[in-house]
């Protein structure tokens, strides 16, 4: 996630432009160092701030500096020199919308020198819900976390895009921690209620990434084998979930710092869950911020863990931070390096196959978007799914490209070079060329600059030479839409043909040509042929091949990636052609991708029950998965079997199952109470998901025990978060129920700062506003 432009002279400029040249935004002036006092008051969630700025001029004949200020209430500010031991002096200022434009009475020279000419005090105070969110206080039960976060400092610290370090002091109630940025100097009584907190950050980073945190924590302190701190927060009555959460945190620090040959860059690292979290997680500069539904235990990690995300945010300590994208057509360097790294971490800790499936997961999500437009990866426009997934795909395509020791002297060299401060696409391009005298400037116009994705159409026969030796013939047309901002590839590509008795030969050729003709000598006819072995390239692929092909292809090609590639092609070949080698597949190949894959194709099939069986009785938990997605209506053959999965290790899985059994027999109340008597006491995890939809259910079949409704009508309201709140106000939709109470719910969720939260509830205030019979009572209750 990133900033917007900030105002620097008295005209704007958009942050968000596009083009292969934006230039970076224009300042005029250098910012050094800010410190901040900051005074919280939860109940008024009003927040009272001073913050001084150490600044030097760069621009000749500046008559005014501009912060971002919105929401902010400024009431004063003052100016003096930074080395001067004279009082600060009042200046003028006006704030206009969102920017504060101030007005030093006589031009302040401008100077070349790398040190600061004047300190900037600027007094004011904040009531903005736009980055600095007060959860839980206005809770009248007192069940909700009480905390106040932000991940961004925009409307409570007055902001400019630059790099800084600083100072923060922070004021609360003595009955919270609170943290900040950097390392913790000091904590000191104030007044009877309240302590001190000092924060500071001694190493610039970019302002943007400053954050804050208080509320009712626990933490342990660890460090890692090079002795950097750690401070890993947790919550008291979660200190259980510690070591689910935070697994391999010592790990990815090595990891990272022997694949980037650089040390981590800062002094000390925390982790720091928080309530009603919009996204996965924030990198804010040595304290991540991240949503407390990753806080799990052994059976929510099967779930969503954190070790993704923790790896992707501890990545941005030294891709975002230490170096900060200079524009915002460079974020890739930010985002794509990030989503890279955590990648290949799991890859090292977790596996080829998870590494597969979230190479699988890229792919999919930037041909999606494909389908939508072809903006360049390093593009204003380009969008998250070519930011993150897209760019992570072209790391590994740039390290298959120059090898491995030149990427990561690539890496480390452009660490060390531009460290602590901005770079562009450039700057990594200097770095490939500077380290390995590789001048990859077609890679970089191709997947950086350039727009689009390869698209070939393949075929192949077997044949003899001249000196009549058989070969395999395979022939290889770009067939993308060539134009000014998309043209022919150019990639090495790796082409497998395999012989009945399953013996490969591989061969690796440049394709760059509108058509390409490669001939592989081989010993025995080819039986099928892989193009693009281990699906390295991110491309669209014409391809026809026979059922026995794709079966053998299936069944014998040596990497996963081409095994999955070919299950999915035989997506369309009847059940009754296919059901024998996916049998057999599913039976010897482990790969999860590949599993679920077979279940999807063999779900509606009779005599595949017994796989199905299987599947759901499998150690992999997406194969049980795939189960309950495919098969929702469950045969009577299935049935005894499938309640199993109400017992299984996984949350969502007794979800579904739950909901699943309960629909197939909505009409046999019997049976719907033996399914909730086995799940009565699960809550789950992630919106209290078994107990609400337990709830749904119960209050469905019971609608005398108005206990039911009454509990699920609670899990609207404001004592529980956000995913709790949407997934009871779901429930309610499914029964077509709203009463005062629960109408109220619905328009405070509607009203709430929490986009996931408010945007459902929007959508549901509007289906009750197309039911007559709802409509006065939501007038009612909206006045």
């Amino acid at each position: 996630m990133k900033r917007p432009f900030i105002l620097l002279i008295v005209f704007l400029l958009p942050f968000f432009l596009v083009g292969k040249d934006n230039p970076p935004q224009e300042r005029n002036f250098r910012l050094f160092h800010f410190s901040a006092d900051l005074y919280l008051n939860p109940v008024t969630q009003l927040l009272q701030g001073s913050v001084t700025f150490d600044i030097s001029m760069i621009r000749t004949q500046t008559d005014s500096l501009v912060f971002y200020t919105p929401g902010i209430n400024i009431s004063a500010v003052s100016l003096k020199s930074y080395t001067g031991k004279e009082a600060f002096k009042p200046i003028r200022f006006q704030q206009v919308k969102d920017n504060l434009i101030l007005y030093p009475e006589r031009e302040i020279p401008f100077t070349v020198l790398q040190e600061p000419q004047i300190t900037l005090k600027i007094d004011y105070s904040a009531t903005s819900s736009r980055e600095l969110h007060f959860v839980g206080w206005d809770d009248k039960t007192g069940r909700m976390r009480k905390q106040v976060w932000a991940h961004r400092p925009f409307g409570w610290i007055p902001y400019t895009d630059q790099m800084t370090t600083q100072d923060i002091r922070i004021t609360f109630n003595r009955n919270y921690l609170v943290v900040s940025n950097g390392e913790r100097i000091s904590k000191t009584v104030s007044g009877d209620t309240a302590f001190t907190w000092h924060y500071r950050l001694d190493k610039p980073h970019p302002f943007y990434s400053v954050c804050l945190v208080a509320g009712d924590y626990a933490y342990k302190n660890l460090k890692t084998s090079r002795g950097v701190p750690l401070e890993l927060w947790y919550y008291p009555d979660m200190a259980d979930r510690f070591e689910t959460t935070y697994r391999l945190q010592e790990e990815m620090f090595d990891f990272f710092e022997w694949e980037t040959g650089f040390p981590y860059p800062y002094a000390l690292y925390r982790n720091l869950p928080v309530a009603d979290y919009l996204y996965g997680a924030m990198e804010t500069t040595t304290s991540t911020v991240y949503a407390d539904f990753m806080l799990v235990d052994p059976r929510g990690f099967l779930g969503r863990n954190f070790i993704n995300t923790n790896a992707h945010e501890l990545a941005h300590q030294w891709f975002g931070n230490c170096i900060n994208d200079k524009t915002v057509n460079d974020l890739w360097l930010t985002e794509s390096f990030a989503t890279y790294y955590a990648k290949i971490f799991e890859r090292k800790y977790m596996g080829e196959e998870q590494y597969e499936y979230q190479r699988d997961t890229e792919r999919q999500k930037a041909m999606k978007i494909a389908e939508t437009n072809n903006y360049p990866l390093g593009s204003g426009k380009a969008g998250s799914e070519r930011w993150y997934q897209k760019g992570s795909l072209v790391m590994d395509m740039l390290r298959d490209v120059i090898g491995n020791e030149a990427f990561m002297a690539a890496i480390q060299y452009y660490l060390q070079h531009q460290a602590y401060g901005e770079a562009e696409s450039n700057d990594f391009l200097k770095a490939i060329y500077n380290t390995s005298g590789q001048a990859l400037d077609w890679f970089f116009d191709d997947w950086i600059y350039g727009g689009g994705e390869p698209e070939y159409k393949i075929s192949w026969k077997n044949v003899k030479n001249a000196d009549n030796q058989l070969i395999t013939q395979v022939t290889v047309e770009q067939v993308q839409l060539v134009n000014s901002t998309s043209g022919l590839f150019r990639i090495p590509v790796t082409i497998e043909t395999y012989d009945p008795d399953h013996q490969c030969v591989p061969k690796t050729i440049w394709i760059e040509k509108p058509v390409t003709v490669v001939e592989i000598p081989v010993s025995k006819l080819t039986s099928f042929v892989v193009f693009d072995a281990g699906n390295r390239i991110l491309k669209k692929m014409q391809f026809t091949r026979q059922f026995d092909e794709l079966a053998s292809q299936a069944e014998f090609a040596h990497h996963m990636a081409d095994r999955l590639e070919a299950v999915r092609s035989l997506q369309n070949f009847p059940v009754s052609q296919k059901r024998e080698v996916l049998t057999r597949i599913f039976k010897k190949d482990s790969f999860h991708l590949i599993r679920t894959e077979i279940v999807n194709q063999l779900a509606v099939d009779s005599l595949s029950y017994g796989l199905m069986k299987k599947a759901m009785h499998d150690p992999q938990v997406l194969v049980r998965k795939a189960v309950t997605d495919y098969i929702t209506i469950i045969p009577v053959p299935l049935q005894a079997e499938y309640e199993t999965l109400l017992k299984d290790s996984a949350y969502f899985i007794v979800e579904s199952a739950l909901v699943n059994l309960c629909n197939t027999n909505r009409d046999n109340s019997l049976v719907i109470e033996k399914y909730l008597a086995l799940t009565s006491r699960e809550t789950g995890w992630r919106g209290r998901n078994i107990r609400v939809a337990w709830l749904g259910i119960a209050a469905y079949i019971h609608p005398e025990k108005k206990e039911y409704l009454e509990e699920l009508i609670d899990y609207a309201g404001p004592s529980f978060d956000f995913e709790t709140r949407t997934n009871a106000l779901n429930e309610l939709k499914k029964l077509d129920y709203l009463d005062e109470k629960s109408a109220g719910y619905l328009l405070a969720a509607a009203a709430y700062w929490n986009y996931k939260l408010s945007g459902p509830a929007k959508e549901l205030v509007t289906y009750f506003q197309q039911q007559k019979r709802y409509i006065p009572l939501l007038e009612k209750t909206g006045k």
